[in-house]
């Protein structure tokens, strides 16, 4: 079974895969839809003959993580194609919707198309500005701040919409809690745990 992070850049799921994936008997997919990642599968994703719950079975079996009993992925905006699909196949077993204020997360995704830095860390960012290191430039893709705050709500009221009605348990996580130093990442598994039990009791 798999578990979802449903958020959009600069929310923070890479620093909550990161956390997710020191835990036991886990696994953090990350990127898993990107190319050359455990399920990119774009170019054959359309084609009406493509099997999307057998594709990501056997992904999980080469890649000998079938058997790891929690995996975690997240969905993000660029791959909003592939989110009904895989409640669809019926391997999800909860999602973590982890959002963040819109006017911060506009600031952050304007530096990083800007700059081409994409660190979470502020000392991490000082050390690429001083030995010049940049990545992933992409001013055209920003748009225009009041459009991103609407995408952004669209985004996130689609998948609520989405996942209570295939039955989805959910929880919820903000920025600010993940960011917090005494944040623990055993409490947001176990609030999702208790979501997932609850549904089981009632089916």
């Amino acid at each position: 079974m798999l578990r979802i992070i449903f958020s959009e850049r600069r929310h923070g799921t890479t620093s909550l895969s990161n956390y997710l994936g020191q835990l036991p008997n886990t696994r953090s997919l990350f990127e898993a839809f990107n190319k050359n990642h455990l399920f990119f599968c774009k170019p054959q994703f359309n084609n009406p003959s493509f099997d999307f719950h057998d594709f990501l079975i056997s992904s999980l079996q080469e890649a000998q993580i079938i058997n790891v009993p929690y995996k975690y992925l997240k969905i993000l905006w660029p791959h909003k194609e592939y989110f009904e699909p895989l409640l669809k196949t019926g391997l999800v077993e909860g999602i973590i919707f982890l959002t963040r204020n819109p006017k911060d997360s506009y600031a952050s995704l304007k530096r990083a198309l800007i700059e081409g830095d994409w660190a979470a860390n502020p000392e991490k960012r000082k050390h690429n500005q001083k030995h010049h290191i940049v990545g992933y430039q992409q001013p055209k893709q920003l748009i225009a701040e009041a459009d991103y705050y609407q995408q952004i709500q669209d985004w996130f009221d689609y998948g609520i919409q989405l996942a209570e009605s295939y039955g989805i348990p959910t929880s919820l996580l903000n920025f600010d809690e993940l960011v917090h130093p005494d944040f623990k990442v055993n409490k947001v598994v176990a609030a999702l745990e208790t979501a997932i039990l609850e549904k089981n009791k009632h089916d």
